[in-house]
């Protein structure tokens, strides 16, 4: 992540939060075995 470097630490910080709760999400969804009873 060497582009978060030239960031301000208060813009870094946020994106860092983003990707964080992205992955969460995301890893939940690659790992479903059917889709969820909507």
């Amino acid at each position: 992540m060497g582009g978060l470097n030239r960031l301000p630490k208060r813009d870094a910080a946020m994106l860092k939060r983003q990707l964080s709760r992205l992955q969460t999400y995301l890893g939940r969804i690659k790992y479903m075995t059917r889709l969820s009873d909507i």
